[in-house]
This record gives C-alpha cells, structure tokens and sequence, in this order.
C-alpha cells in the first residue's frame, strides 16, 4: 500500500483516517470475498435478463449491510471507520 508522504504527518486532516488504514487493510483482505466469488456476481449481474440494483459480493458486506439496517448513518459510518 502507498501513502501520500503528507497523509503520515501528524499535523495533517487526513492523518486520523490514515495511521489505522494498514491494519484495517489486511483485516478487510483477510474476511473479504474471493476474486473467484466477486467474478461470477458481476457475471450473474451482466447476464440477467432482469438485474437488480444492487448485487451483494460475500458475507462480509452481506454482514455490513445487514447492521447498517439497525444502525443511525453515522453509527454505520464510525464503525466503517473503526474497521
């Protein structure tokens, strides 16, 4: 992963949201859906002939969105953050 040189100072605006994002990275790569599983979703998706709006890809978003429904938007957005 690259960073902006700036992003690591600790006087910058985006320093809170950066020094967390290395670790959160690799916990999103390691519960995350397989390329295998995202690939035959976007095929399902590009050959329906009724597609929906939205596809989900994996239990991990399938478990973000399913808080997201009995959480405030900024409840939802803080625990993005933390992640």
């Amino acid at each position: 992963m690259i960073m902006a040189e700036k992003s690591k100072d600790p006087n910058s605006p985006y320093f809170p949201l950066i020094k967390g994002r290395p670790n959160n990275l690799n916990k999103l790569i390691a519960n995350g859906s397989t390329s295998q599983l995202v690939a035959k979703i976007v095929l399902d998706a590009v050959t329906s002939a009724n597609p929906k709006l939205r596809y989900l890809a994996g239990k991990d978003i399938e478990r973000w969105i399913e808080s997201k429904k009995s959480m405030s938007d900024e409840d939802f957005i803080n625990m993005i953050k933390l992640r």
